[in-house]
């Protein structure tokens, strides 16, 4: 499974895109994975969507991405991430600066979480497309908007809709 995978990828360091969404890793499968994104540091694009690895995982899976600092486009969307998952991600993600489109909708990350995501994406000043989408925001869509401020000025696709509680 993914410890496999992880000794092909090791090898793989001239790797730009990558695709990995729904394999269902899991924590266990991407704390195991983990190890080797560090070594694809050319990477531009990436995709782990729809793996259900909850907070744990993005626990394991933020140590990587700050390894990946050449992302442009990074597909995390239906993880189920939790509020602690938009904080570990926005620390994780600062260093990708060339960063121009996130997907996070259906994530659990409520409103706290997007807010802490928010303080870390204001160094982003190339992200352009962010997806929020289902992430139980509820009635707190005005205070998440005023934290994201600086964010939502450069963005040319911005998807905050159903974010019922």
């Amino acid at each position: 499974g993914a410890t496999q995978l992880g000794r092909f990828l090791r090898q793989m360091t001239s790797l730009r895109a990558l695709h990995l969404g729904k394999n269902d890793f899991g924590a266990a499968g991407m704390t195991s994975l983990a190890p080797a994104l560090k070594y694809l540091t050319g990477l531009v694009e990436l995709h782990l969507d729809s793996n259900e690895l909850g907070g744990e995982g993005c626990t394991a899976m933020a140590t990587a991405l700050r390894c990946l600092t050449r992302l442009v486009v990074l597909y995390l969307h239906n993880n189920n991430f939790g509020f602690n998952g938009g904080r570990v991600l926005g620390i994780s993600l600062r260093g990708t600066i060339g960063l121009q489109k996130l997907s996070l909708q259906n994530n659990a990350l409520g409103a706290d979480g997007v807010k802490a995501l928010g303080a870390c994406l204001v160094r982003l000043q190339n992200l352009r497309v962010l997806y929020l989408l289902f992430n139980g925001i509820g009635n707190a869509v005005d205070s998440v908007v005023e934290e994201l401020n600086t964010v939502l000025s450069h963005m040319t696709d911005l998807r905050l809709i159903i974010n019922d509680s």
